[in-house]
């Protein structure tokens, strides 16, 4: 049917109508309105009736609408500031003044601080801020019309082996390293993050960690259990896991919860996840055997010029020695323990028809040990260096550079950066005579001992330490001061300042790590390189607590734990820990 002129007539007039209708809305509700409006369609900013140009568009981060702050407010009477002590932009009216960062969530208002849901976000040199920054600094309703077509992508840049990351070229620091596993990417999650303006916690019925951040809840499962039982399989995937005692995140899982250019600028190392080295293909090399008669004097024995021990480990030892760990472990779940078992010398120069197999007995230990326990293997980096001077020849322990390659199987676990020893200064020690001459005193082993003094190797750690001895597990019975190398002794206690009850070390590391190493005195030079990596270094000997040789000082590890946490638990021994007195006294620390 045809329309006659009068009926188009009617039509185009009624629609007319309409629109007039819906502008008139439109302008006296921006009239009537005591609040922003910004107009994404034709780029204006209203406010108290009056209708101003804008050039900078606004954006959606994570569904969220962003409004450029400096365009909308200098229409209102604002004026606008850098404070560069605190890196904040400053924005006043008259009645207050607020500060903004970039990537932040707090706004300061006249000095006191507000939380947003949101971060405030920076895009060609211009700050931006949700609806919630207008509506709580001014108190002014903010709406968004029309259709927003600019979305805003996060830039993550990633550095290897450093301890920071840039998000939209703000520079943001992080406890650990990126790390990759299975190809991809992971990321410290709390850092990282809490960075991007997401809130974290935990899901119990899921096992994993919830990520919370405006109306987005997302659990991330937690693949730890699986990549443990697994052994490091590469071909096991999980999207988060627990390392270094940290939640890591994969790219992909980040990816998923938000709008994000990821990239790593350089080669990422291979995370060595849960690969729990029980020893299996470890074998001691003969290379290095002394060809001579095992004299023995007092207990000990000689052979050459070299004094040592003969020692073993039989199974019984060995199972009752890590459920001793595995009771440690147990008793504090949100700290990493490793288990670190040396052997002593004879393990490596002893005639082969003398070797008493201490591998053997280390690796029943390992085989025992829980999966909240990580067996470190220092068999092999001293097999594959016993050609340097890994053991006194007058002393039953283990010379300081033995301890760092033992300390640099650690590292290389964990993923940390162990410094050459060729980086380290020095300060030797040459004529030294150790314990074995007074062990086999008034023999020709004690002779030998002396005729054959020892090099005293001491490298000094790359911090500044400060260290206090303490006789109770308050820390609060002084001995005295300590030293990582104390150079007042050339002897053995040279380490530490020797066997001590308690010692605590405060280095210039300001990474807010801290270890507790429990140790009998093997673990004194091994401990001079944990201040390398931690900000606090515990060191413990159960010897001096709980009844052990009389003593009557009290110590609770998780009282301890309780008073001063630490990340990591590091329990180092070497076979004579095993016995069932030290082990004792080891166990009563949880008593």
């Amino acid at each position: 049917m045809r329309l006659g002129r009068t009926q188009k007539n009617c039509i185009i007039i009624g629609l007319l109508a309409v629109l007039l209708f819906c502008l008139s809305l439109t302008i006296g509700y921006a009239i009537l309105f005591d609040g922003y409006l910004l107009n994404a369609s034709d780029g204006t900013f209203a406010f108290a009736g009056r209708e101003y140009s804008v050039s900078d568009k606004p954006f959606t981060y994570c569904k969220v609408s962003y409004a450029p702050i400096e365009e909308c407010l200098k229409h209102v009477g604002f004026g606008f500031g850098w404070n560069s002590e605190r890196g904040t932009y400053i924005i006043t009216d008259g009645n207050a003044t607020y500060e903004v960062k970039n990537e932040s969530r707090t706004v300061l208002k006249n000095g006191a601080e507000y939380a947003l849901s949101m971060p405030i976000k920076m895009r060609d040199g211009k700050y931006y801020a949700p609806a919630e920054f207008f509506e709580k600094m001014m108190g002014k309703k903010f709406i968004f019309q029309g259709r927003i077509r600019d979305k805003y992508v996060d830039k993550l840049i990633f550095v290897p082996h450093s301890n920071y990351f840039f998000l939209n070229s703000t520079r943001f620091e992080m406890p650990d390293t990126v790390m990759q596993y299975n190809g991809e990417a992971f990321f410290p999650a709390n850092a990282v993050l809490e960075a991007m303006g997401f809130s974290l916690g935990w899901d119990t019925d899921k096992n994993g960690l919830e990520v919370c951040r405006s109306s987005l809840r997302e659990v991330i499962v937690d693949g730890s259990a699986a990549l443990k039982a697994a052994g490091g399989d590469s071909s096991v995937s999980a999207d988060a896991f627990m390392f270094h005692n940290l939640y890591y995140v994969s790219e992909n899982s980040l990816k998923g919860l938000t709008d994000v250019n990821i990239s790593v600028e350089g080669k990422l190392e291979d995370c060595p996840l849960y690969k729990r080295d029980l020893l299996q293909d470890t074998v001691v090399p003969d290379d290095y055997r002394i060809n001579a008669p095992v004299v023995f004097y007092k207990g000990c024995c000689t052979v050459g010029n070299m004094a040592m021990e003969i020692l073993g480990i039989n199974q019984n030892d060995a199972k009752s020695y890590a459920g001793v760990v595995n009771a440690l472990a147990e008793s504090l779940p949100n700290v990493t323990t490793y288990s670190i078992v040396v052997p002593n010398s004879a393990e490596f120069y002893a005639p082969k028809h003398k070797s008493s197999k201490l591998t053997n007995g280390i690796k029943t230990i390992y085989e025992n040990l829980s999966d909240k326990v990580v067996p470190i293997n220092a068999v092999k980096p001293l097999g594959e260096h016993a050609g340097e001077k890994l053991y006194f020849s007058t002393d039953h322990h283990w010379t300081q550079r033995g301890a760092y390659y033992a300390y640099r199987a650690l590292n290389d676990y964990r993923g940390y950066k162990t410094p050459d020893l060729s980086e380290l200064k020095t300060d030797h020690v040459s004529g030294f005579v150790g314990s074995f001459a007074g062990f086999m005193k008034g023999t020709p082993g004690e002779t030998i001992c002396r005729n054959n003094p020892d090099l005293l190797e001491r490298f000094l750690p790359q911090t500044e330490v400060s260290g206090e001895a303490f006789s109770d597990m308050n820390l609060k019975k002084s001995l005295g001061k300590v030293y990582a190398i104390d150079k007042r002794y050339n002897t053995y206690m040279t380490f530490i300042s020797g066997d001590r009850p308690i010692s605590r070390f405060t280095t210039s590391n300001k990474n807010g790590k801290s270890a507790l190493i429990i140790k009998e005195s093997y673990g004194n030079a091994f401990a001079t390189f944990a201040m390398n990596d931690y900000e606090t270094v515990y060191v413990l000997d159960p010897r001096e607590f709980n009844g052990f040789a009389g003593k009557t000082e009290k110590f609770n590890l998780v009282s301890f734990y309780n008073a001063h946490p630490f990340d990591d638990l590091i329990v180092i021994n070497y076979p004579v820990g095993m016995t069932s007195g030290l082990r004792q006294a080891i166990y009563n620390l949880i008593q």
